[in-house]
């Protein structure tokens, strides 16, 4: 990316003061390109990296950049990141909601069917006994028992 300059020899990539891009996408600097350039045109350099007069540079618009990822502008970047958090969060508060309330339903069923599998249980001993009455009337075994 290139920037205009007023001055005609003035600073319009980041490839003039020596930096390059590798294939794995890591940047790479040549320190005696920027010093060379550092030492000759100074002040193409410090224009270059932040805006002065009437032309764009890379500082300017780094600067502009940075400056709307924190701003509450509509498209901020930091805005529209929290607005699809606030989305999201809303969304798991209405799962886990919907999640406790089927946790609930099930857990009234099961305590309804455990309460009456008690009942029939206290019941058998009782049932039992009957039974054993019934037989020894019937039988007459077990008469003298108890």
């Amino acid at each position: 990316m290139t920037f205009g300059s007023s001055q005609s020899n003035g600073v319009t990539s980041i490839t003039q003061l020596g930096f390059s891009v590798n294939n794995d996408g890591t940047l790479s600097l040549n320190t005696d390109t920027l010093g060379s350039i550092l030492n000759s045109n100074y002040e193409d350099v410090v224009n270059f990296f932040q805006p002065s007069g009437g032309f764009t540079s890379f500082g300017g618009n780094f600067s502009s950049v940075l400056n709307n990822l924190g701003s509450s502008a509509s498209n901020g970047a930091m805005r529209l990141a929290l607005q699809e958090n606030s989305t999201v969060e809303s969304q798991l508060i209405t799962n886990i909601n919907n999640e406790e309330t089927a946790i609930n339903a099930q857990k009234t069923q099961l305590t309804t069917k455990l309460n009456q599998a008690n009942f029939i249980l206290t019941q058998i001993p009782q049932q039992l006994q009957q039974i054993d009455e019934m037989y020894s009337a019937i039988t007459g075994y077990n008469q003298n028992k108890g």
